[in-house]
């Protein structure tokens, strides 16, 4: 279950093609290497994935990282509270939330955010804090190398970012998609 759908528009899906396009080239062109972990197109991913960025501060009302500037890691957007947010975008409804092994951006980055579908339409999956997601619990190989792995039933409903407070502890104490206590 989604917390929800967001259609682009024509003028956001040209944004997210041209962003790809000169973020992709911007990276390359400085030496930053490709984390993607799939034999996809790496620009159209590219593009479906900057389509998820700002899908993701469509539903928020927050302001996307419009930058070209060759980077590494990092977040994409901050909440209303400040908190720095790292969007994830994934295809189908059975795929995972991924983030590279061996990501130590704690400092950069304060939560993940899994965002699912095609262009111009993305579903708000679900979210979780760094350090839940950035654990050796949570390696997994899907055939293309370890990362960290958390299957989108294990996220927190999006309707619980508002109630959080930064404490990478944090939880609900109820999580409403597998019905159980967070400690059981």
């Amino acid at each position: 279950m989604a917390f929800a759908e967001i259609t682009l528009t024509r003028a956001e899906q040209r944004l997210a093609a041209y962003l790809a396009k000169a973020r992709y080239q911007s990276n390359r062109a400085s030496g930053v290497r490709d984390q993607l972990r799939s034999t996809r197109d790496p620009v159209k991913m590219e593009a479906e994935a900057t389509g998820a960025e700002l899908a993701f501060c469509c539903s928020m009302n927050l302001y996307p990282d419009l930058s070209v500037s060759p980077r590494k890691g990092g977040y994409d957007c901050r909440t209303a509270k400040g908190h720095r947010m790292d969007v994830k975008w994934v295809a189908r409804p059975t795929d995972h939330l991924l983030a590279v092994l061996g990501k130590r951006q704690e400092r950069e980055v304060d939560a993940f955010v899994l965002v699912r579908g095609h262009s111009p339409v993305y579903d708000i999956v679900g979210w979780v804090p760094f350090r839940q997601l950035i654990h050796r619990s949570k390696i997994r190989d899907f055939g293309y190398g370890a990362t960290y792995a958390m299957a989108s039933r294990d996220l927190y409903p999006m309707e619980t970012l508002g109630c959080w407070d930064g404490d990478q502890e944090f939880g609900w104490p109820r999580h409403p998609v597998i019905g159980t206590t967070l400690d059981d």
